[in-house]
């Protein structure tokens, strides 16, 4: 069934509309009051529209993603966090073209809503804990070699962001927690960074990872009851499909 324009748009409930109105007139007039610079608030805003839209498990989300992860990049590139601007452009920007071709292939035919997937098996998961603690060794002594400003922070929201990326490549509700856990690096982070330079102008930021770390929490309640629903469309479809097979058998057996 092909989704129209008006469609889309009756995905998203009233209230959400209401808070994602609130959030984005409160980063422009932040950005405002606060003097912060044109890529800094558009950096925020499509950050968090594009949360908001992956939180949905609505494929826009991946694209707006795109769009965040090379202004944000920028940056932190020119605020000497190399580490965010390096995990951003290497592994963040190409997981999410990654997370698109697999969301295309893996979205539902009634809503064009991502199919959350099934539980990871244990084996998975402890592969992935293993990579990524041999990643952490790996990136701390990188970013120490480009002189990175907090480095163990920095390290720490790298590997963060890639389990968290490789957790949307699998479709699993589970990336949200280390999104969560990025969201407090992020704040942490950027207040550092305000208070070691004394500037002001990046208080949009930290208001941008206090407004994603809810809109992650949002996202990971959201998957859940995605995935819930998904799972007793499939009982059903699959009591529908035994139904027609047991009626298939007896009008043979009554031939």
């Amino acid at each position: 069934m092909k989704q129209t324009f008006k469609d889309f748009f009756k995905l998203i409930k009233w209230w959400e509309y209401t808070f994602m109105t609130v959030f984005i007139v409160a980063i422009i007039v932040c950005g405002v009051v606060f003097k912060s610079s044109p890529l800094t608030i558009f950096c925020s805003l499509f950050g968090i529209v594009g949360v908001f839209f992956i939180a949905k498990g609505m494929l826009i989300g991946q694209l707006i993603s795109i769009v965040y992860g090379v202004l944000y990049a920028t940056m932190s590139y020119f605020n000497h966090l190399y580490g965010e601007m390096i995990v951003t452009l290497a592994v963040t920007v190409p997981m999410y073209v990654a997370t698109i071709i697999t969301w295309i292939k893996n979205s539902s035919k009634t809503d064009k809503v991502v199919k959350i997937n099934k539980n990871l098996s244990v084996l998975e998961w402890c592969l992935m804990f293993v990579i990524a603690c041999g990643l952490g060794v790996g990136i701390y002594y990188m970013l120490r070699a480009f002189n990175t400003a907090n480095l163990l922070i920095s390290t720490f929201s790298v590997v963060a962001l890639c389990m968290a990326g490789y957790l949307v490549v699998r479709r699993c509700e589970y990336n949200f927690i280390f999104y969560i856990l990025s969201n407090v690096i992020g704040i942490c982070l950027w207040m550092f960074t305000i208070i070691k330079e004394n500037n002001i102008t990046y208080i949009p930021t930290i208001i941008l990872f206090c407004v994603l770390l809810f809109l992650n929490i949002f996202g990971m309640i959201t998957w859940i009851k995605i995935k819930h629903i998904q799972n007793l469309r499939k009982k059903v479809l699959k009591r529908k499909e035994q139904r027609l097979i047991m009626d298939t058998d007896y009008m043979k057996e009554q031939k």
